[in-house]
Order: C-alpha cells, then structure tokens, then sequence
C-alpha cells in the first residue's frame, strides 16, 4: 500500500513538472511595433478620405522623398527612404489634410 502511494505522489509530481514545462514555453513571440525590426521595408499604407482625394498625400510624399508604391480609391502605399523611422513618417504623414489613418506592415517573428 505504501509503495503505491509513493509511486502515486511520483507520478504526480512528474506530471506537474512536465505540465509546466509545456505550459509555459511560448507557441510565438510577437515583436512590438516600436522596434524598426518589426517593419517590412519601411512601408507605409495612408487611408485617406476620397472626397479630399490624394493629392496632398503625393505632395507630403515628394517632399518627404519616399517612394508612392500603390495608390487605391482610399489608400496610398509608401515605401519610406532607408534609414527613416516609422513612428516619426507615420505622425509626419498624420497632419496631412485628408488622411484618416496610417498602418504599417509588420513582421512577426515565430520562435
């Protein structure tokens, strides 16, 4: 009888340690947006209201001197110049007249 309660607490104690191992190792890292790391080629993609239209978009644009990828109805893709942080194109790009919301690709990274 004795045995079998030690063999018991045994297991039990195994099966703890096995379980916490598992639970607690991470499926996936998700990187923060704030690190450069995170951004796909430094893109920028502009929504933007179609009654004002784009054309202060692709004026901030040249003077920024990034490169217009794609424009759409309501979106126009910016590919920023190398070395320029994104936080700061995003809120340069968020005081042009029409635009309603600025997104960036992000890469996530799967450890």
């Amino acid at each position: 009888m004795k045995k079998s309660i030690y063999l018991f607490l045994v297991l039990l104690a195994l099966n703890a340690c096995i379980y916490q191992e598992i639970s607690s190792t991470p499926v996936a890292k998700i990187s923060s947006k704030n690190s450069t790391d995170n951004v796909s080629n430094n893109v920028l993609h502009i929504n933007y209201d179609a009654k004002i239209g784009n054309q202060y978009i692709l004026d901030a644009v040249k003077k920024y001197s990034a490169t217009v990828i794609r424009t759409t109805p309501t979106t126009v893709s910016v590919q920023l110049p190398k070395g320029n942080n994104v936080d700061h194109a995003a809120n340069h790009f968020k005081k042009v007249k029409g635009v309603q919301s600025i997104d960036w690709e992000k890469v996530y990274r799967i450890h």
